[in-house]
């Protein structure tokens, strides 16, 4: 999809306020100044920090939909109720009934992850469009390995550092097929400094043209290395001030 589902953004902002909300609660609860940073944070336990903490890195998370949130969130959940606890049984300032609240509060706001399209994108991380990089317009010969060695010479209409489209030009008497079961190995000619960029890529979708879209076959590149992802920037950034 290729806008961020609300409830993530709203599950963000929710995690993002409790974190914030530890501070604000102190300067409330002692009336602290602003410019009383010092005292304010001598009275956060590390429980507090932990939390914060926690509660910060699920934000993150959520915000860019990463399927890994699934293993913060119990120790989230765990950090939050713990701390309840100590505040309820040991603060001046609170009770058992901020305990109880303050959990199904934070338990309630957890459902905006179930909704449809939050579930859909967490599970399924290549629907996440709305993250990919922007694409550079670009026709330039790409050579197509499959995994038997057989080669095929096709043309690129655009390419990301996520990815490139390989416009359907691929003459029959190459007789090559692709598969999106497999991956293949896509060489880019650089000149004469690197010679050639060679990466790994699968097939995320085909298309028969749509829009401004030849016939083709979308590639998502495969666990890029520090040094292919520095010629790729290299390749995008010479082709693009040649334009």
């Amino acid at each position: 999809m290729n806008k961020r589902p609300m409830h993530l953004t709203i599950f963000s902002v929710i995690q993002f306020a409790i974190a914030i909300s530890f501070p604000i609660q102190i300067m409330v609860l002692y009336q602290y100044g602003p410019d009383s940073a010092a005292q304010i944070f001598s009275k956060l336990t590390y429980l507090n920090w932990i939390v914060m903490f926690l509660c910060t890195a699920v934000g993150i998370m959520s915000f860019l939909g990463e399927n890994k949130i699934y293993f913060l969130l119990p120790i989230s959940l765990i950090a939050m109720f713990t701390n309840n606890f100590y505040v309820s049984k040991y603060s001046e300032f609170y009770n058992d009934t901020h305990f109880y609240m303050g959990n199904i509060l934070f338990l309630v706001a957890h459902s905006l992850l179930l909704g449809k399209e939050a579930l859909s994108v967490l599970k399924n991380p290549e629907m996440r469009w709305w993250r990919h990089a922007q694409r550079l317009m670009l026709e330039t010969p790409v050579i197509i390995k499959d995994q038997l060695g057989k080669m095929a010479y096709a043309e690129s209409f655009n390419i990301s550092q996520s990815g490139i489209f390989i416009k359907d030009n691929i003459s029959k008497e190459q007789d090559f097929y692709f598969s999106k079961d497999n991956m293949y190995e896509l060489n880019l000619p650089m000149g004469s400094v690197f010679n050639q960029l060679s990466l790994k890529a699968c097939i995320v979708r085909t298309t028969g043209g749509t829009g401004e879209y030849p016939p083709g076959w979308g590639m998502r590149f495969d666990k890029l290395q520090l040094s292919s992802k520095i010629k790729l920037s290299l390749f995008m950034l010479t082709k693009n001030l040649r334009k």
